[in-house]
């Protein structure tokens, strides 16, 4: 608070530190808010930015809460392996399933269900089961589709 010495009357006497626009009635405007943030483009606080999905030789597709590969994943497991017998090396399969995140023990169950049912698959087909790696990782971490198995080049 700042006093005036030339104050007559008690009610000059302590005159508040304030912008003039405000002591001659005119209040400055009032700050722009930010338009409110829609929740479908924001992240939730404290939630990690998803990161694209990591590039996959063959992209395996779920039903949600199905550990079963649909027909049509069936023949291209097939032709991967038709393929894949032919070629050197190794491959990862990381399962994913749940939701977004998930590392509930249902979720990695799941998931676990799914990576052992196309690596039973790969063996069906004549793969060696040295040359896969398996990873069950419960809800995906990453913008690609929550209910999956991505068989990568291993170490990936």
């Amino acid at each position: 608070m700042v006093t005036s010495p030339e104050a007559t009357s008690p009610d000059d006497a302590a005159i508040p530190d304030m912008p003039s626009s405000t002591i001659t009635g005119i209040a400055p405007p009032e700050p722009a808010l930010p338009s409110a943030p829609n929740e479908t483009d924001t992240p939730k606080l404290g939630a990690p930015a998803l990161v694209p999905a990591e590039p996959a030789i063959l992209r395996i597709a779920f039903q949600p809460d199905d550990p079963a590969p649909t027909d049509q994943s069936l023949a291209q497991i097939k032709s991967f392996a038709n393929v894949f017998k032919q070629r050197g090396g190794r491959v990862t399969l990381k399962a994913y399933a749940g939701a977004l995140g998930d590392v509930s023990t249902n979720a990695r169950r799941l998931s676990l269900k799914r990576v052992l049912a196309v690596r039973d698959l790969l063996l069906a087909q004549g793969i060696s089961p040295e040359r896969l790696n398996v990873r069950a990782l419960g809800g995906a971490r990453d913008a690609g589709p929550l209910d999956r198995v991505d068989i990568v080049r291993a170490g990936g």
